[in-house]
């Protein structure tokens, strides 16, 4: 009970992170104007190509024991079949975005949209990450969704390092886009840790 009224907490602090009708497939960061307006900039194209044809997939649900005993907690879209193709380029394209060497400092958050899925990095607390944010880790947090929830079924995950009163900032995922989506919010309600 007390994970998920922690998790609760930290999901009503997500960023009102609005995804536009029309967009341009690639990687953005999003910032506040001064007036408080959110500013979508694309960061880069995409760069991972497609390597299916885009079929939706089943999900094949694993069961595990227990949450968080790695330190990684993961939550389920369990409704949200992802689009195999697209789900690998959105990732690939926001991994993109953590060199090994960067620190993801808690401005802005990111996301990368390919077809159909859009993968995401939200800063819910504005604070600076204790330790690296690099593709290794953030593959090991959409490898805790995957376990979790199925292949290519819809997730989001967040990493402490200690007590789970303060965990990271950041949650990663990635689910199914829609016409204007707020990922950071709707992607950070769904508390539910299997399929």
């Amino acid at each position: 009970m007390r994970l998920i009224s922690i998790v609760v907490g930290i999901a009503t602090l997500a960023g009102a992170i609005t995804l536009p009708r029309d967009y341009v497939e690639g990687t953005y960061m999003v910032t506040h104007d001064d007036a408080g307006n959110e500013v979508h900039t694309r960061v880069g194209g995409p760069i991972a190509p497609r390597e299916q044809d885009g079929a939706a997939v089943e999900a094949s649900p694993q069961d595990m024991a227990k949450q968080g005993n790695d330190g990684y907690y993961a939550f389920c879209f369990c409704s949200h079949k992802l689009n195999t193709g697209d789900a690998d380029a959105a990732v690939a394209d926001l991994k993109s975005q953590f060199p090994q060497d960067k620190h993801y400092d808690g401005a802005p958050n990111y996301y990368s949209i390919r077809g159909s899925v859009v993968a995401y990095a939200c800063n819910v607390k504005g604070k600076i990450f204790v330790k690296n944010a690099t593709p290794l880790l953030i593959a090991q947090m959409l490898e805790k969704v995957s376990n979790q929830c199925g292949r290519y079924v819809g997730g989001w995950g967040m990493f402490t390092e200690g007590a789970l009163e303060d965990p990271w900032p950041a949650h990663f995922g990635y689910m199914n886009y829609k016409p204007g989506l707020n990922f950071c919010r709707e992607g950070t309600n769904i508390l539910q840790s299997k399929c």
